[in-house]
């Protein structure tokens, strides 16, 4: 269904005005406004392509100077990112505008972004954040003939989602406003949705009404854009009453969105036309059909990962202007940041678990503090005092992807610790958690395979959940360590207690040189009075068998 969802050309126009430069104070000016030239000059020339990488560069020469007017080429990116319906980028490119209109001088600019968002929604067929959006919009605005595009876009938004009802109340409350008396185009975009929601609700003298005098106000305005929608809709109408006249309609909507350059609109009119004709006309127009959609599905998906790349070279531009002294402030900073947080999680960890001692045993949680200690003082004091003496002592312009790769070594090891002993979801978030686990230990070299049938992991308590968490995260840690296995098999039944079973295909061990983690799943096990049985021998692999109690 073709439908007007957007605001009329003549606001883009009024927005370009109004945050047409930066403050001329500021530096990046010059740079800017040439990158905006050309951006438009290619905008003007429907070479979008071009004209998405100007305003792009257009809105970073921006961020030197006026944050007011990175909207302007935000606007734009986003307005080519509809054309090539990328509508989840043009998302991505309004929200990143929304954080620069601050003020009551920008806050109309507000209204705009809040309705295009809800367009970007409703492409996506996302009706309920559509909604929102719009209602946001509508809220802002203070002028009538805006409330009126909104209320068609909402009227639009129920119209998608066969709520036909609502869409006409909606439209129907609207059609009468003055504002739309020296808005003719406004007015006819208006009455044709109304006559389209009436021809769904089955009463055609109405959509009669509204549907031709739609047409007669677009003919008048001698516009062939304009007119696609009223033809489509007629072509509609006669369906099922005058085929003859179905066809007739929709060949002249594909004239006119030919004429208009518009294959969206050339594809809906050729799908009328292959439905109500038939032999070699039909299989003509079919062929139509699919040599257009065909190349406008190429050109749009090359553009989306065209205009990706764009924002995503341009994201990685930095300032190189520091002076010596404020590069070392800086990355002294960094490097005590990351000693202070390695030291928060140490405390955390410790303080979280004296409080788990309630639910694990007191050995357990001895063992894994000192663990942690040890990685700390093994892994990472080291590394913190080296960085903080190349820090004071080294030529950081020359050694600067030195000290780079240190701080990311630094946090790599800490935030890897993080991982390996931070909180576990219980309830009903339990079971992605553990999953989520389990697949972090698959990789190229270890194919890990799940059966869980239909056991439900929520059922267990919190004390069972986290011990079961434990338990398969010390098996697996020890298959990676130890094992050298490439599958692993795990087995999930949940009936009156629960049965886990494990295998993998590595070089097993002899019971008397048991790994420590097998050690601790052990006792963790026995501390909710469940089983676990070992089946191994080197070369053999390593079979485990756990059993916990329901309840």
């Amino acid at each position: 269904m073709i439908f007007r969802k957007i605001f009329s050309p003549i606001f883009f126009i009024i927005l370009g005005l109004s945050l047409n430069s930066c403050d001329n104070k500021t530096f990046g000016l010059e740079e800017y406004e040439r990158t905006k030239e050309k951006g438009e000059a290619f905008f003007d020339e429907e070479k979008y392509d071009s004209a998405f990488y100007y305003y792009n560069k257009a809105q970073f020469h921006c961020k030197e100077a006026a944050s007011d007017s990175i909207i302007y080429p935000l606007l734009m990116m986003s307005e080519i990112q509809m054309i090539y319906c990328d509508f989840s980028g043009s998302e991505t490119t309004l929200t990143d505008a929304l954080p620069y209109v601050t003020g009551k001088t920008l806050e109309k600019y507000r209204t705009f972004i809040y309705n295009s968002l809800g367009l970007d929604y409703l492409e996506q067929k996302n009706f309920e954040e559509a909604l929102t959006c719009y209602n946001k919009s509508f809220a802002i605005t203070t002028n009538e003939l805006s409330k009126c595009i909104i209320k068609n876009n909402i009227a639009y938004n129920y119209l998608e989602q066969e709520k036909y009802d609502i869409a006409r109340e909606i439209l129907d409350s609207i059609k009468n406003n003055s504002a739309l008396v020296s808005h003719s185009e406004e007015y006819a975009r208006i009455i044709d949705n109304l006559g389209y929601a009436y021809l769904k609700e089955g009463n055609k003298n109405k959509a009669y009404d509204y549907l031709t005098e739609s047409m007669r106000i677009r003919d008048s305005l001698d516009e062939d854009y304009e007119r696609i929608a009223s033809l489509v809709h007629l072509a509609r109408f006669y369906q099922d009453s005058l085929p003859s006249l179905t066809v007739e309609y929709a060949q002249k909507a594909f004239q006119a969105a030919s004429n208009v350059k518009s294959p969206d609109n050339q594809i809906e009119a050729l799908g009328i036309l292959v439905l109500n004709t038939s032999g070699t006309q039909s299989k003509q127009y079919f062929q139509d059909y699919s040599a257009i959609k065909d190349s406008i599905d190429l050109v749009r998906q090359t553009a989306k990962n065209q205009f990706a790349k764009i924002k995503y070279d341009y994201s990685l531009i930095s300032k190189d202007a520091e002076i010596q002294r404020t590069q070392k402030i800086v990355y002294l900073l960094l490097v005590f940041i990351v000693l202070l947080s390695s030291l928060y999680i140490f405390f955390h960890i410790k303080r979280k678990n004296k409080i788990k001692l309630q639910i694990e045993n007191q050995k357990t949680v001895y063992e894994t503090e000192t663990r942690i200690s040890k990685k700390l003082h093994d892994e990472l004091a080291n590394d913190v005092f080296q960085t903080l003496s190349f820090v004071q002592t080294q030529d950081l312009d020359k050694n600067r992807e030195s000290l780079v790769s240190n701080l990311d070594e630094i946090y790599k090891k800490t935030r890897n610790i993080s991982r390996e002993n931070n909180d576990i979801a219980t309830g009903k978030d339990f079971e992605a958690d553990l999953l989520g686990m389990i697949a972090n230990f698959q990789d190229d070299k270890v194919n890990i395979i799940i059966h869980k049938e239909e056991a439900n992991l929520a059922q267990l308590s919190n004390e069972k959940q986290i011990t079961l968490y434990r338990v398969i995260r010390e098996l697996l840690v020890n298959m990676k360590k130890y094992s050298q296995a490439s599958l692993v098999v795990l087995n999930f039944t949940l009936d009156k207690e629960l049965k886990v079973n494990y295998s993998d295909n590595g070089i097993g061990f002899e019971k008397k040189n048991e790994p420590g983690g097998i050690q601790n799943a052990e006792n963790r096990i026995y501390g909710v009075n469940g089983t676990i049985t070992f089946d191994t021998m080197p070369g053999k692999g390593l079979k485990v068998s756990i059993v916990i109690p329901k309840n």
